[in-house]
């Protein structure tokens, strides 16, 4: 069964479990804490039964929001003093270098599969083994790879025999 934050839900649930996760607490732990068995931390998770009565000890454990873990409204994490304001002044310093960063990426995926194509290009043109593992269910060679240990007498990495 998917977690509720695998599975990208955004709800009460969801939120349980990340504040949980991001304190580095196992259910048990936060059981404990809560005063509560186990079970019943697992139940809130999976949004099987519903946790509104302890939220405000839950957030207070996990050191998270708690209107963020009711609702999912505001930041998770608490800001102290002016911090939310100076954030706030800096969403759009923030924005462009994410936005720089995200043409950076981009770029180099772009290239990465540009140096892929010429090296399979490559790879056919002096008929090497390929580099894709999965075309041939494993059984396909890096040519540049280390010999495997007990190679088998059909394998590339084993050395002519020497007459003496």
């Amino acid at each position: 069964m998917k977690s509720a934050t695998e599975s990208g839900d955004s709800s009460v649930a969801s939120r349980i479990e990340l504040a949980r996760k991001y304190r580095g607490l196992t259910q048990k732990t936060l059981a404990q804490h809560v005063g509560v068995s186990q079970p019943a931390i697992h139940k809130w998770e999976k949004g099987v039964t519903n946790a509104k009565r302890p939220l405000e000890t839950i957030a207070r454990i996990c050191q998270v929001n708690v209107e963020w873990l009711e609702s999912g409204q505001g930041l998770m994490i608490p800001l102290e003093g002016d911090q939310e304001g100076e954030l706030a002044s800096r969403l759009p310093e923030i924005a462009v270098q994410v936005g720089v960063l995200e043409k950076r990426v981009r770029k180099i995926l772009q290239e990465f599969a540009e140096i892929r194509e010429c090296l399979s290009r490559l790879h056919r043109e002096l008929a090497l083994p390929c580099l894709d593992r999965s075309a041939t269910r494993g059984a396909c060679l890096d040519p540049l790879a280390p010999p495997a240990p007990n190679a088998g007498r059909h394998s590339r990495a084993t050395s002519p025999t020497i007459p003496e």
